[in-house]
């Protein structure tokens, strides 16, 4: 528990500024009472220690192989009924937009870490997704060009130079080379955001011919997805699982479980 409380203690004060947040507080009062506790705060201080693993495993980047579980810890059906919201979907600036609260919040942090130069987003949907980063990237003045594939891309109107909305089939990989696209050449790093859960292997095989060190993959939806990341991890043994963003929230609460992929 001291190593515990330590790790705690140096999260709280040489990376928050001396501030906790709910989470720090509970764990503080539950390691401070340990020995007065109800049985509601030992349910939740096993929960913390025991399945959370966010205070106990500290190792940001790591193999698939060394990922114990391989879902959330939080109940996945009735969590994610609520994050994108119950009687009415998530907006951004009028449109719906399909991800989980979790997952905006990851993106926003993780946008501002990497920088992309460069974001292949396979299932563009109605287009808030792209808005989404794109003007994210525009507040954070990164200069960024967003290439959003999908099938039904044929009829949506381009109102920013810099998102591409492409027409592609996923099925039929040769379209990804339709528009005379030097992948090998576009400015690093990149962020691949795949949300179409149509031949994910294939799509997932084709990009990563051309990725290198710094880029990142987050693969949405990906609960039923965990053999195509292990094949993908399995075939660029570069690539790791950051634990930073999969567990920000708690252990996988986030849509890409187990598939937040940096190439180290």
């Amino acid at each position: 528990m001291d190593d515990i409380l330590q790790k705690l203690n140096d999260k709280v004060i040489n990376k928050q500024g001396d501030v906790g947040t709910y989470a720090d507080h509970l764990l503080y009062y539950l390691l401070g009472n340990i020995n007065n506790l109800n049985e509601e705060e030992e349910r939740a201080l096993n929960f913390i220690l025991g399945e959370d693993k966010s205070y106990t495993n500290y190792e940001r980047y790591i193999n698939f192989e060394n990922r114990k579980y391989f879902d959330t810890n939080i109940s996945y059906h009735t969590h994610k009924h609520y994050e994108q919201g119950v009687k009415e979907c998530m907006t951004w600036k009028g449109k719906h937009i399909f991800k989980t609260t979790a997952d905006l919040c990851i993106l926003q942090m993780l946008l501002w870490e990497l920088k992309p130069k460069t974001i292949i987003e396979i299932g563009s949907g109605n287009g808030a997704s792209a808005e989404y980063m794109n003007d994210l990237l525009k507040v954070y003045e990164i200069d960024s060009k967003i290439y959003s594939f999908d099938i039904r891309n044929e009829s949506k109107v381009v109102q920013d130079t810099r998102i591409n909305y492409l027409h592609c089939d996923v099925n039929n990989l040769s379209m990804f080379d339709t528009y005379n696209i030097n992948y090998a050449e576009l400015p690093k790093p990149w962020l691949i955001v795949e949300d179409a859960h149509v031949n994910v292997f294939g799509v997932l095989y084709f990009l990563n011919q051309f990725v290198t060190q710094g880029d990142y993959f987050f693969v949405e939806d990906s609960r039923l997805k965990q053999k195509e990341i292990y094949m993908l991890m399995q075939m660029n043994q570069n690539l790791k699982l950051d634990t930073k963003y999969l567990d920000f929230f708690g252990f996988n609460n986030t849509s890409a479980c187990n598939s937040i992929l940096k190439y180290t």
